[in-house]
C-alpha cells in the first residue's frame, strides 16, 4: 500500500528582503511520506529552520507551493492553518517554549483545553504522555523546577498530545547535554514506531541524523537528500575518529 504524502515542496524559494537580502531556501523539491523520519542538516544560517516554518505554514514561500496532506497552504486562511497546527502538527523549539506559570501536567493539557476538550480528559491524555516520556513523578512541577532534558520531554509530550501526523523538530537537543539528547531521540525514535507520526527533525549532529530514515542537507539555501553511501560512509568517518 502507498503511504501518504504528508509534506511536499514544490519549486519553493523564500527570499528575506532587508539591507542585505538573503535567499534562504533556493527552488527546494521534495516529498516526504507518512511514516518517516527525517533529519535536515546544515550550518548556522543555511535554511535549516525555514523549511520547518515553511512546512508548519510559519512562513509563506516567496515562489513554489508547500503541501501538507496535499493541501496547498497557500490557500489557507489564516484561520485554517492556525487549525492545522493544532489539529494535525506537533512543534517542539530548541528553547522548550513551556509556559512557566503552569505544571507540566497543566503544559501539556494545554492544547486540549484550547480545542474543547474537558479538563478531566485533557488531563488523562496528558498523564499518558507524560508516562510516555518518563516524567509521570515530574506531572505537578513547574518548568523552573525541572531539568533542561526533563523540560524537552515535556514539550514533546506536549505537541504530541493532540496526536498530530507531523511532528517538526527545532535542534530539540541543542541545549542539552549528550545524556539527556540521547533520551530525547530514543523518545522520538519511539514516538515515529509507536504512532506512524511523521518527524522531522533540524539538527546539525550527525549522530541525531543517523537515528533517521532519510537525511537531507542544505547549503546556501540548496537542499539535497544525501545517499545511503554517502550516509554510511560519513558514519564511518566519525567512528575512525573517536577510536
Amino acid at each position: 500500500m502507498n503511504k501518504q504524502s504528508i509534506v511536499e515542496f514544490e519549486s519553493v524559494s523564500k527570499n528575506f528582503e532587508g539591507a542585505h537580502g538573503v535567499t534562504a531556501v533556493r527552488d527546494a523539491t521534495f516529498e516526504i511520506r507518512e511514516g518517516q523520519t527525517v533529519a535536515i542538516m546544515g550550518p548556522s544560517g543555511s535554511g535549516k529552520s525555514t523549511i520547518l516554518n515553511l512546512a508548519a505554514g510559519l512562513d509563506n514561500p516567496t515562489s513554489g507551493s508547500v503541501y501538507v496532506q496535499g493541501r496547498d497552504l497557500s490557500e489557507l486562511s489564516d484561520n485554517q492553518l492556525t487549525r492545522l497546527r493544532r489539529d494535525k502538527i506537533g512543534l517542539i523549539f530548541q528553547s522548550f517554549n513551556l509556559l512557566n506559570t503552569l505544571t507540566a501536567l497543566e503544559n501539556v493539557s494545554l492544547p486540549l483545553r484550547l480545542r474543547g476538550i474537558a479538563k478531566t480528559e485533557a488531563e488523562e491524555r496528558a498523564k499518558s504522555l507524560l508516562d510516555l516520556v518518563g516524567l509521570n513523578d515530574r506531572s505537578d512541577h513547574l518548568p523552573d523546577e525541572i531539568s533542561g532534558g526533563e523540560r524537552q520531554r515535556v514539550a514533546i509530550a506536549r505537541a504530541m498530545v493532540a496526536e498530530p501526523v507531523l511532528l517538526l523538530a527545532d535542534e530539540p537537543t541543542g541545549n542539552l547535554d549528550s545524556e539527556a539528547g540521547e533520551k530525547v531521540l530514543r523518545i522520538l525514535k519511539d514516538l515515529n514506531s509507536e504512532f506512524g507520526t511523521t518527524v522531522i527533525l533540524v539538527t546539525h549532529d550527525r549522530s541525531a541524523a543517523e537515528n533517521c530514515n532519510r537525511v537531507f542537507e542544505i547549503v546556501d539555501g540548496i537542499i539535497s537528500e544525501e545517499s545511503n553511501d554517502r550516509r554510511a560512509g560519513a558514519s564511518l568517518t566519525e567512528a575512525m575518529a573517536t577510536e
